[in-house]
């Protein structure tokens, strides 16, 4: 009786959607295509932290975690995971090989793992095949924070041989597996981390092995240390030699210990103390064997005020040789909190974090005899004058001397570097290894009436600019590289664009000190202005015309916990300021505002909190007129939902529209030129499941254009990902695409920042999406153009491209039968009534079948998963030639 039921109510529904007007069906979006230009590799955006590396083969392979796919400053690794709308895939292991003599081998790095948590504290080691990464990575949701060790091992052509990754344990407790550590014996490798034996509440020190072949042995780790008053042991180091591994590790706050292991990971003897003098308070340790013995070092605290680096020589058999310990750096200064140690074949060669001089630490090194004797005159500054230096790691050089890696951080981007220095002590060239090509994110397009301009963010780790690159009508690229609009090594932020009938006048701000800038752009894209045009203090500036004059909004914090509005006019002939100083728009704490023009006025909307303390935001508005003078803010929509923000305002044919996330849904309201608003409360423009925000809206001459970030296909149990839906409303505030329509949404990556631009029945769409690729790397902007007039949506293919799903109706397998140009590589993919790609397909044509081609699908998901019954759209891309159709599997 139920399956009739649902027979029934499935025809009826098909029934219904396949007759319903040709306005509910979605437009066609072309395949997104990618910016070109802007690709010179260099210090990749964001954070960058963690490093290793280890000798294989001809070279080495320098690893760390990486933050590059997030948008937003992430939380530490300890305690969460904390989620939020764009984090992207939060930290991910990444890689990179080197040769001898230090160059890399990759273009941009080998990605290790990326998974949608946090992934840290990887650590690296040679087997005399491949290198095996080991790391700790966030497992789930559960606080806190769920962490379990992983690993995969790397071939010397740099492949990542274990994808998924090798569990190497997993988290009983949610207190979270630590401080992976790992090293080999030439064949099989130890991994050892600390752990927690749940049942005696006592924390230790746990160990595997892990074949040649990746299999893991010691299932459920054994304990390397355990003792019994939980002595908290943390950070294991191991290193090999001589058929034995030597574990330190810091515990009770204070004490540095070793133990001998077989290879077995069995103990040989009992633990032992390393820092014997009395009173140390040691911490960090490392340790490094020169084939037969062993050399530790650590952090010394006992100083209160200063710290100094020490370090002791340990015997094959367990013998602490040097128990006053080996002073390697003078008392000076907090740092020195990590060092590294390694044998190069005569000496020990020991780097770390040293401050000599201002607030900054240098990475410097010493050197130490074999007899535990300091060589040469005194530290070596390796790397002096840099911002501040972290987490060195180092590795013998062939002939002599050490190659080191290390974290640089300015501010909060961070970068992985290294060199090497030469057995007497000379510095090589130092070079950034964490590299991929400029982060672009922020796009805003704009229409001229006859094209588009797009500007958006170009980041490095050491750069910020502002670019443009111009299209045509139909959306066809005018400029195959950018035009540079600005450039800083501040951080640049927020850029805008805007259009005044004869020049664009484009905006952004410098974050580091709240000051909003501008130039003049050419319609042949060359600055006007020689120099950027300082316009008032603020952030998060917006910028429209209305005739001849722009009217710039920016939000400005003096210091105080009020977040004040502020406008200036600038004239568009000369760039001058028509505003002896800023206008007050809406006060108290306003945030995120957008501006149109409406009526011989400028309408400004912004979020509104009551103050910096309170979560709880509206959505207000303000006219601002031609002379400057603004009206009384009113409220677009004010009610009891916690948070009512991101408000974006565009104007139609006689009425603005503004659409802002309640967050959970998209809403809208249209505001006439006197100011009355229409749309009692509200219209929702997207209710999908999960969250939709950061809307951009556009006017094509007959229909808006809503497009923005929505979470629909995220997984309601895991982190946010993210990708960019839209949706049209018609000018009477109609929504026509009740599901909205998919413009980029790839399930592995983020999409954000969604941009529209429309006119004459076209809408330019972008956003900025994380490519993986190895030419890339990083955020770049993806757009497609629209034709979204109603005569277009749904209209018939004429064009030299068709697409046939038979049969259809279809059950089970149905063959997509595709007519287009030979030689040609066709792109496909089958999408769900929400605009979700559940399969794709690709081939390029041999011309043996005439330019006609059939794909055959048998109805399931790319994992294999059979799609249920319902409406499907095929769409296929033929080096720009889009066509797509409609299916339906009972």
């Amino acid at each position: 009786m139920g399956g009739a039921s649902t027979v029934v109510s499935l025809s009826v529904a098909l029934a219904l959607f396949l007759s319903s007007p040709v306005l509910a069906a979605p437009p066609i979006v072309p395949m997104p295509s990618f910016l070109p230009g802007d690709a010179v590799i260099g210090p990749a955006a964001g954070l960058q932290e963690q490093p290793s590396v280890a000798a294989g083969g001809s070279g080495s392979l320098v690893v760390w975690a990486d933050a590059r796919s997030s948008l937003i400053p992430l939380a530490a690794f300890s305690g969460g995971p904390f989620l939020s709308p764009g984090g992207g895939t939060m930290r991910d292991i990444y890689a990179a090989r080197l040769d001898a003599a230090g160059n890399l081998l990759d273009s941009t790095p080998i990605v290790v793992n990326a998974t949608g948590l946090n992934q840290g504290s990887p650590k690296v080691s040679w087997n005399g095949q491949n290198w095996l990464v080991v790391w700790m990575g966030q497992a789930g949701l559960t606080c806190c924070p769920n962490v379990n060790i992983y690993a995969a091992r790397v071939s010397p052509t740099g492949e990542v041989l274990d994808n998924p990754p090798i569990v190497v344990d997993t988290d009983a407790t949610t207190g979270g597996l630590y401080w992976p550590t790992v090293a080999s014996d030439g064949a099989f490798w130890a991994v050892a981390w600390r752990d927690l034996d749940i049942a005696a509440g006592i924390f230790t020190i746990d160990g595997a092995r892990i074949s040649p072949g990746g299999t893991v042995f010691d299932i459920g780790g054994k304990h390397l240390r355990r003792d019994t008053i939980n002595s908290y042991p943390i950070g294991p180091q191991l290193a090999y030699a001589a058929g034995q591994y030597m574990l330190v590790w810091n515990e009770a706050s204070n004490r540095v210990m070793g133990q001998r292991l077989s290879t077995a990971l069995d103990l040989l003897g009992g633990a032992f103390q390393l820092n014997t003098l009395a009173g140390s308070i040691g911490k960090n340790p490392r340790v490094a064997s020169d084939g037969l013995d062993f050399f530790a070092t650590w952090f010394e605290d006992r100083l209160y005020g200063s710290a100094q680096l020490f370090g002791t020589r340990v015997s094959a058999a367990g013998f602490v040789l040097d128990p006053a310990g080996i002073a390697l750096t003078p008392a000076a200064g907090y740092t020195q909190f990590t060092s590294t140690v390694t044998w190069d074949g005569t000496q020990w060669i020991v780097a770390y974090n040293f401050q000599a001089s201002g607030f900054n630490d240098d990475l410097c090194a010493t050197r130490v005899s074999a007899a535990g004797a300091l060589l040469g005159s005194g530290r070596i500054q390796v790397r002096p004058g840099a911002p501040v230096v972290y987490e060195p790691w180092a590795i013998p050089t062939a002939g002599g001397g050490a190659r080191f890696v290390w974290q640089e951080m300015d501010g909060s981007a961070g970068d992985i570097f290294t060199t090497s220095i030469t057995a007497a002590g000379a510095v090589g060239t130092v070079l950034c290894v964490s590299v991929g090509t400029p982060r672009q994110s922020q796009p805003r397009f704009v229409s001229n009436g006859n094209g588009y301009l797009a500007v958006f963010l170009s980041e490095t780790s050491s750069a910020s600019r502002v670019l443009g690159q111009r299209f045509g009508p139909a959306g066809t690229l005018i400029d195959a590289e950018p035009f540079e609009i600005a450039a800083g090594s501040a951080p640049l932020d927020r850029p805008s664009v805007a259009w005044d009938g004869q020049r664009y006048l484009v905006t952004w701000s410098d974050k580091s000190q709240s000051r909003v800038y501008a130039r003049r752009v050419a319609l042949n894209g060359v600055p006007i202005d020689g120099m950027p045009i300082f316009v008032m203090r603020g952030d998060e500036p917006d910028v429209v015309a209305l005739d001849s004059v722009f009217l710039v909004a920016a939000t400005y914090n003096a210091g105080t916990e009020f977040q004040t509005l502020y406008s200036t006019r600038v004239r568009g002939s000369d760039g001058a300021l028509l505003d002896t100083a800023p206008v007050v728009v809406g006060t108290t704490f306003a945030i995120r505002p957008t501006v149109t023009a409406l009526g011989g006025r400028w309408l400004v909307t912004w979020r509104l909190n009551v103050n910096h303390d309170d979560t709880r935001s509206d959505i207000y508005a303000n006219f601002v007129d031609a002379s400057g003078i603004p009206g009384t803010a009113f409220g677009v929509t004010a009610t009891p939902i916690t948070s009512e923000s991101d408000p974006y305002v565009v104007t139609g044919p006689d009425m603005a529209l503004v659409v802002w996330t309640n967050g959970a849904d998209l809403l809208g309201r249209r505001i006439q030129a006197d100011g009355t608003l229409l749309d009692p409360g509200s219209f929702v423009v997207s209710a999908a499941t999960g969250l939709q925000d950061r809307p951009a809206v556009s006017w094509d001459g007959s229909e808006y254009t809503v497009l923005f970030r929505d979470f629909r296909n995220d997984d309601p149990n895991g982190p946010y990902v993210g990708d960019a839906y839209g949706a049209r409303v018609s000018s009477q505030g109609l929504l026509l695409d009740p599901d909205g329509f998919a413009f980029l949404n790839d399930p592995r990556v983020q999409e954000a920042q969604a941009t529209v631009a429309g006119a004459s029945g076209g809408t330019l769409l972008g956003c900025a999406a994380f490519r993986n690729e190895v030419a890339y790397q990083s955020y770049r902007i993806a757009y497609s153009m629209i034709g979204n007039s109603t005569t277009d949506v749904g209209r018939d293919w004429t064009g030299p491209l068709s697409v046939s799903a038979l049969p259809n109706p279809a059950r089970g397998k149905v063959a997509f039968v595709i007519r287009g140009p030979e030689a040609m590589e066709l792109r496909g993919s089958v999408q769900d009534i929400l605009g979700r790609t559940v399969y794709r397909f690709s081939t390029v044509g041999t011309g043996a079948d005439a330019g006609v081609r059939t794909f055959h699908w048998d109805g399931r998901d790319a994992r294999g998963v059979q799609m249920p019954a319902g409406v499907y759209f095929v769409k296929v891309d033929a080096g720009g030639l889009v066509n797509r159709t409609k299916l339906v599997i009972f």
